[in-house]
């Protein structure tokens, strides 16, 4: 049980159980926000030319097209949105980890950020929760270039989040 003596087990015990409770109390399930339809409609564009025509950013209809591509229609979006926070999560726990030196520390700063307010929007069909999402990687891949020796990976990824963040 030396496992349970690890601030990385009870960060992963946290994620899971936040995301049993968001499946019970529904908080997987998509809602339609009055800006979703332009996103979709984005989404299903035939042609690039058509696609950048629209007044929306082409990052999040180019999600929502990969994700509608299943053909499990909008079903797939929450779950996949909250995962890809979850995992910027852990990533800012692993940065903070390391500037600190404190596994501990890293996940007290970490511990209240599953539970902060925008996990309102993880559910809902539009780019502000992912853009939060690309925030905290772009965060956590800025502080891996200040703990570390500068890695071209934390430079692409900075670089690649706060593109995103902005899509």
């Amino acid at each position: 049980m030396k496992t349970l003596h690890k601030p990385l087990c009870w960060l992963i015990l946290q994620l899971l159980a936040t995301l049993g409770v968001l499946a019970v109390a529904g908080g997987l399930d998509y809602v339609r926000h009055p800006d979703t339809p332009s996103y979709l409609k984005a989404a299903e564009a035939e042609s690039w030319t058509e696609a950048l025509s629209h007044n929306r950013a082409i990052g999040y209809p180019l999600f929502l097209r990969t994700v509608t591509s299943t053909g499990l229609w909008l079903g797939p979006v929450p779950p996949i949105q909250i995962l890809l926070f979850f995992g910027s999560l852990l990533l800012f726990w692993n940065a903070i980890r390391r500037i600190s030196g404190s596994g501990w520390l890293a996940w007290a700063v970490v511990l209240p950020m599953p539970w902060a307010g925008i996990m309102a929007l993880g559910n809902v069909v539009l780019p502000d929760f992912l853009a939060g999402t690309a925030a905290v990687v772009a965060v956590s891949c800025l502080l891996m270039l200040v703990a570390g020796p500068p890695r071209a990976v934390w430079w692409t990824g900075l670089g690649t989040a706060v593109f995103c963040a902005y899509q």
